[in-house]
């Protein structure tokens, strides 16, 4: 895939959830920023994706007994914990599901991640001061 393919992408999902691209920070982040989810872009091109979990989000969701729930397919290796398996769903699934579609939950909620991210800042700057006058203290003795 063109590198300014899955960038694109990256933004386009950032935008639709509600987060910011993080772009290559050269750093463990996940490729976008949001308040309560750690989201990661896989992009491939048109029918790319593993045929079994293409079919099988499918079935879940044309399965006669899906009507009023959320359709999800649950992968898991042979020989793996079930709680390492992986749970696929299309976002617009989810979306109904949840209806996510809230734009003051949304705002909430990066409200609440800004006030941590702010909290854990003056942290690290009252800790950052300390040092600064211990060693100023050690210079001036």
């Amino acid at each position: 895939m063109k590198r300014a393919c899955w960038k694109r992408r990256e933004r386009e999902v950032a935008e639709l959830l509600g987060g910011v691209r993080t772009g290559v920070t050269g750093t463990q982040t996940n490729d976008v920023r949001h308040p309560t989810l750690a989201v990661e872009v896989k992009a491939r091109g048109r029918g790319k994706l593993p045929k079994l979990v293409t079919d099988a989000v499918e079935q879940a969701r044309t399965a006669h007994t899906a009507r009023g729930r959320l359709p999800v397919v649950f992968l898991i290796e042979e020989g793996r914990p079930l709680h390492k398996g992986l749970v696929v769903a299309q976002l617009e699934d989810v979306e109904a599901w949840l209806s996510v579609n809230d734009a003051d939950a949304i705002q909430r909620a990066w409200d609440r991640h800004l006030d941590r991210e702010n909290e854990t800042l003056q942290e690290q700057l009252h800790a950052a001061r300390s040092v600064i006058a211990q060693l100023q203290k050690k210079g001036a003795a």
